[in-house]
């Protein structure tokens, strides 16, 4: 979490705000936070140990973003939502490039959630990344493994609020979070 972005628009709708992004990923500008666009999205309510995550995706360098939606009043408590990405990011942190590969962008690949034709029904995550990265070197597959594979060896993922405010307590935890959590934004 680098900073606060303009809303899209008002929506308190979680599910449909989730279905929004998911079918125009660069609503969420990356390149904004300092990432390598376009995101690809992997995941929708994917379930992990701890739970199911909103939206999971990947940069084309490898960055993997975890993302969070909380709207309306139902969901007045931000610690709750930092609390779930913090859950995630431990479900994912140490899992080998297969298991990621296995847990989120394949079994979504196969899911009636995925909607995206490019990447529906793939077989492994490099063969998504191709239709949605056509200039991608074939050969940029094995540093974009590596770097996946680093992040998730070391827990350096990048947590997304998506939000419709942000109180100053808000603000002030998100720069705690980004200035105390080397390799997390």
């Amino acid at each position: 979490m680098t900073k606060q972005v303009k809303p899209i628009e008002r929506n308190t709708d979680e599910a449909q705000l989730q279905e929004l992004v998911k079918k125009i990923p660069d609503l969420i500008s990356v390149e904004e936070f300092g990432m390598v666009g376009p995101m690809m999205v992997i995941g929708r309510e994917t379930s992990l140990p701890s739970g199911s995550v909103d939206l999971v995706g990947l940069t084309q360098i490898g960055e993997i973003l975890v993302i969070e939606f909380k709207t309306g009043p139902q969901n007045p408590d931000f610690r709750h939502a930092l609390s779930q990405l913090v859950d995630y990011g431990s479900d994912l942190w140490s899992m080998t490039y297969e298991e990621f590969e296995e847990a989120v962008p394949l079994r979504y690949f196969a899911s009636d959630r995925c909607d995206d034709l490019r990447v529906k029904g793939k077989s492994t995550l490099e063969e998504a990344m191709i239709q949605v990265w056509p200039d991608s070197d074939p050969s940029e597959s094995t540093e974009f493994r590596d770097a996946v594979t680093r992040r998730l060896k070391d827990g350096h993922f990048d947590y997304v609020v998506v939000a419709q405010r942000f109180t100053d307590p808000m603000l002030n935890t998100i720069d705690y979070m980004n200035n105390s959590m080397p390799g997390c934004r």
